[in-house]
């Protein structure tokens, strides 16, 4: 079961709650304490949530590791650098970030998916309308990679802006990322000898 966290005005804090393992086995909650210690919100965030956020983090992990593998395969064979290679790089870190719970990089991501679903979306339309009898048959390899693009494209377009799950696990990612760096300050700080202060 994923752990409770407590919000107080600016502080935060992580605590285990084993009396309700048996009940919310597979969800995380988050409660929200106003500045009289009332509770002013309840969250409870499904396990679907964490599978979508893994999920969109791999696709861009991986797009990202394809094109730098096949950037500097082709910068070495030529012999002159292949702009892909910085996309590729470009894709990894937004992944990274992400993982972190970004939500600027959740837009930068879910503009470049949708600049990709609509690009599938014309590209079909072209096809449709306008193909002449002569180039009428789409090659095969070129229907699969049309086809998976469209369908990652859909998925991931749809997890970043419309699926509220995921915006609720990439909430929880960012809270339990400040709580960690937090954590590493304070323990920085006390290595100095040395008082931390949010």
């Amino acid at each position: 079961m994923g752990p409770f966290l407590l919000r107080q005005g600016p502080a935060s804090r992580t605590i285990a709650s084993p009396g309700l393992q048996s009940e919310l086995a597979h969800r995380a909650q988050v409660i929200l304490i106003g500045p009289q210690n009332n509770i002013v919100g309840v969250t409870v965030i499904s396990l679907s949530g964490r599978v979508l956020v893994r999920s969109v983090v791999f696709i861009v992990s991986a797009t990202g590791l394809m094109m730098v593998l096949f950037a500097s395969l082709a910068s070495i064979s030529s012999g002159t650098f292949d702009p892909k290679l910085l996309a590729g790089i470009v894709y990894i870190v937004l992944a990274i970030w992400l993982s972190r719970g970004s939500g600027i990089a959740r837009a930068a991501l879910a503009i470049l998916f949708f600049v990709g679903l609509a690009a599938c979306v014309v590209l079909f339309v072209v096809y449709v309308f306008f193909a002449t009898p002569d180039d009428s048959r789409m090659p095969i390899e070129e229907l699969a990679i049309f086809t998976i693009t469209t369908v990652v494209s859909g998925f991931c377009f749809w997890a970043l802006v419309l699926s509220k799950a995921f915006r609720s696990e990439l909430a929880l990612k960012k809270a339990a990322y400040s709580k960690r760096k937090s954590e590493e300050k304070k323990l920085y700080y006390e290595s100095l000898g040395e008082d931390y202060k949010e």
